[in-house]
């Protein structure tokens, strides 16, 4: 029962933050629920600071309240289409634009609010207060159209931080593929590095092999064969690794030095000093040879 209840408790959290969320991303959803919430917010002002300062409980002044906010909604409407239409100009001129925008709908939603307070309440000789009733209209337009370059700057700042983060994004994967490909240019280098040298050490150990069978020693012949045979096989399986256990990187390289000394004979003389311990230690290869 704890846990269902628990579970109920995270939906009803999680379906408020659903919902705003698809109000914000939807513009036309966003620009209504401002739109609504404004206007009939004014309502609610209007009833608290006239109705009831003055009280005036009547119904026909609550509709007034009512009615007066449709009628914004209906004349504040247009004034996107006049923002969105003249966007693009100039400062002065979307300023200018904007200024006598304001001031006639403002009049426009003073005038018929008045007559339709009038009309509805029954008061009369209200028009020498036509002043007041026009300022404030002024005001609030003014507010309305502060409040839609405030959004619709805020959505081009969005729109542009992500446009940045998409670009960086890039950069940053361009950056990453350019160093895979060096990356990958210097392990082809080095591997050609390799098929070079080996070659060279090939021809050098078979030349040596046919001295030796040349001159008739043939012991000494058949002791490089497999140490060179052995030391191929393990460069091949291993050409491609990036470390290898020390004792393997040992191991190869004590047949390379077999298969010299037997070309070199008493020249050549090697001593290893390695720690059993460190066999298992992984090192970078040198089979380069």
């Amino acid at each position: 029962m704890a846990e269902q209840l628990t579970l109920h408790s995270k939906a009803l959290h999680q379906v408020p933050a659903s919902l705003i969320s698809n109000i914000l991303e939807n513009r036309e959803l966003l620009f209504w629920s401002l739109q609504l919430g404004g206007w009939f917010g004014i309502s609610l002002i209007s009833y608290v600071s006239l109705n009831l300062w003055y009280n005036q409980p009547e119904w026909s002044y609550v509709l007034h309240n009512i009615l007066q906010s449709i009628l914004g909604i209906a004349l504040s409407w247009p004034l996107r289409w006049v923002f969105r239409r003249f966007w693009g100009a100039s400062w002065v001129s979307r300023s200018v634009i904007v200024g006598m925008t304001v001031v006639f709908f403002a009049l426009a939603w003073s005038i018929i609010q008045l007559a339709l307070f009038q009309a509805m309440t029954q008061e009369t000789n209200l028009w020498p207060d036509f002043g007041g009733w026009y300022f404030s209209s002024i005001i609030i337009f003014l507010y309305w159209a502060a409040f839609y370059h405030g959004i619709k700057y805020y959505e081009l700042l969005q729109a542009e931080r992500d446009q940045l983060l998409v670009a960086e994004s890039t950069r940053q994967e361009e950056m990453l593929r350019r160093i895979g490909a060096e990356a990958a240019v210097k392990e082809g280098q080095l591997t050609l590095l390799r098929y070079q040298l080996n070659p060279h050490f090939l021809f050098n150990t078979l030349n040596s092999i046919y001295a030796l069978v040349d001159q008739g020693a043939g012991t000494r012949a058949q002791t490089m064969l497999p140490n060179l045979s052995n030391f191929l096989r393990y460069s091949l399986e291993h050409g491609t690794s990036r470390s290898v256990p020390l004792g393997d990187e040992i191991s190869a390289t004590k047949m390379y030095l077999e298969i010299e000394q037997v070309r070199f004979a008493d020249r050549l003389s090697v001593e290893f000093d390695i720690a059993d311990e460190a066999s298992q230690a992984n090192v970078g290869s040198v089979r380069a040879l």
